[in-house]
């Protein structure tokens, strides 16, 4: 939601609009230009019962202003 931050994730897409705070709700879309893909591309890696996940070769700063909350698989 543009107006208060909510997210929603659409496990099962149906008919209608995703409405929040009054308005429709916009689609978030991946950011595919990066200009430090080496801070923010998810490196995945296979360990003894499931996965690990980094953020980028190099570690990520996180900053108040600038940090990641979360990845989707």
């Amino acid at each position: 939601c543009e107006a208060c931050g909510n997210i929603v994730e659409v496990l099962h897409g149906g008919g209608g609009e995703l409405v929040c705070c009054g308005e429709p709700m916009v689609q978030l879309v991946e950011n595919t230009v990066d200009a430090a893909k080496e801070k923010h591309v998810p490196v995945v890696e296979k360990v003894d019962g499931g996965v690990k996940v980094k953020v980028g070769d190099v570690p990520h700063p996180m900053e108040e202003k600038h940090y990641i909350e979360w990845i989707i698989f």
